[in-house]
């Protein structure tokens, strides 16, 4: 199965289990008897601006995107280990600096 336009099925990642849309998502979307690639050709904003949480008092991208990838990853250490990851990610872009960057031309 494909489905195109993802991000304007949010309503599939936090259905009910007993309502049409939870039926649906466990059908077709959590099971291995189906195949799906969720396609979005909209880029996800992992971050937003001190104005855009000024605004909300949250940041919603950050909230939104993990539970696409709690979604995607929705046994119990994929989950964990996808955190790690990120998490040592974000770490690492922290720690860098414009001084790690060794220039030769």
């Amino acid at each position: 199965m494909i489905m195109d336009e993802f991000q304007r099925f949010r309503q599939l990642i936090n259905a009910d289990a007993e309502s049409d849309a939870g039926r649906l998502t466990n059908a077709f979307l959590r099971t291995d008897k189906v195949k799906t690639l969720l396609l979005s050709a909209t880029p996800h904003k992992l971050y937003q601006t001190l104005e855009e949480s000024a605004q909300t008092g949250q940041d919603e991208h950050y909230r939104e995107f993990f539970e696409v990838m709690d979604f995607l990853f929705d046994k119990g250490c994929k989950k964990q280990e996808f955190r790690e990851v990120w998490r040592s990610f974000s770490t690492a872009l922290h720690e860098y600096s414009a001084d790690d960057i060794k220039c030769t031309l």
